[in-house]
């Protein structure tokens, strides 16, 4: 039984998220396919994501929901006082004169359609402590119809995989530099055999000249798994996994429709990083459209606003396979 987990895990990372062989505990936490908006954009959601699907992407971008309208306003206040009235957009007066919303509610849900039958749901709900956020979510992956082999390679009819990770996250502000971090516990089953764990995320967010903002994510600290099952095949230890380390940029000129975006994601068990690029233009203020490449795969999708609504969709290309991943994204704001 030892032999076949391995054997499923290691299947199930290549085929759904093409990782490397090992280490593979818990990898699933790695499916970069929560909110359709940041992965129409490439996957580059590391400084672009500034609503309920930071808690993937990185734990620091919550806190741009809370009551945007307050740093407007510090904003505009501090201009005025420098006599730098010239550089107070019209933007900036737009958001001023919008009433204040002291708290409120997000819920989020995301949900993906991979090719080989495999699927991945995400929900969420978050709200404010003043200017910090406070959020719950869980993301869930599984995959059908996995060919089950003995240590010989004997076909022993089909099997299934499943993982699924909590998280508590939480962002705040430290000076004009926001934080986060996710606490992650983490549940498996492979071929009938269960396995629990944990990891955690931290990331910062900083903006730099109201131009290019940067976030620094390090994904699954800590993470591994044991078992939960008992089976006398099975070595009872914990199983550690590897963390992952993503540095992400967006520019944005003041004033613009357009925000560019890429991140390097190095999965610490690589000798190699990636690069993904994206780019996304608001054509109306309730639309937008985006595009991007994502491990050299075409991403691209739109979303559209209206009410307390906002619903994203995406699409990627999957070179490999040939096929097409889908992910609809829904987030409310009451």
């Amino acid at each position: 039984m030892k032999i076949i987990k391995i054997t499923l895990l290691t299947a199930v990372s290549l085929m759904s998220f093409k990782l490397t062989a090992a280490p593979n505990a818990a990898a699933f936490t790695r499916v970069n396919q929560i909110g359709a908006e940041y992965v129409a954009m490439g996957c580059t959601g590391e400084a672009t994501a500034e609503d309920i699907f930071a808690m993937y992407w990185n734990p620091a971008g919550l806190v741009n929901m809370a009551d945007k309208k307050l740093s407007v306003e510090q904003d505009v206040r501090e201009k005025a006082k420098n006599g730098e009235i010239d550089q107070i957009t019209e933007e900036d007066l737009k958001n001023f004169s919008k009433p204040t919303k002291k708290n409120f509610f997000v819920f989020g849900s995301s949900a993906s359609m991979l090719d080989a039958d495999r699927q991945i749901v995400f929900g969420a709900a978050a709200f404010n402590i003043k200017r910090n956020v406070l959020a719950f979510g869980i993301s869930s992956v599984y995959s059908g119809g996995i060919e089950k082999r003995d240590s010989s390679g004997n076909y022993e009819g089909e099997t299934f995989y499943s993982g699924s990770a909590g998280y508590i996250s939480y962002g705040y502000y430290l000076k004009s530099t926001s934080v986060g971090f996710s606490i992650k516990p983490l549940y498996e089953t492979v071929d009938n055999q269960t396995y629990a764990g944990g990891s955690a995320d931290v990331g910062i967010k900083t903006e730099i000249f109201k131009l290019v903002k940067i976030g620094f994510v390090f994904q699954d600290i800590g993470i591994g798994l044991y078992p939960v099952s008992h089976d006398e095949n099975i070595n009872e230890r914990y199983e550690r996994g590897s963390s992952t380390a993503r540095v992400g940029f967006a520019i944005s000129p003041q004033n613009s429709n357009f925000v560019a975006s890429s991140s390097i994601i190095k999965k610490l068990e690589s000798d190699d990083a990636l690069l993904n690029f994206g780019i996304k233009y608001t054509v109306y203020d309730s639309f937008a459209v985006a595009a991007g490449f994502s491990e050299n795969n075409f991403t691209g999708g739109c979303k559209i606003g209206f009410s307390i609504f906002e619903i994203s969709y995406s699409l990627v290309l999957d070179n490999i396979d040939d096929n097409y991943n889908n992910t609809v994204s829904l987030m409310m704001v009451f």
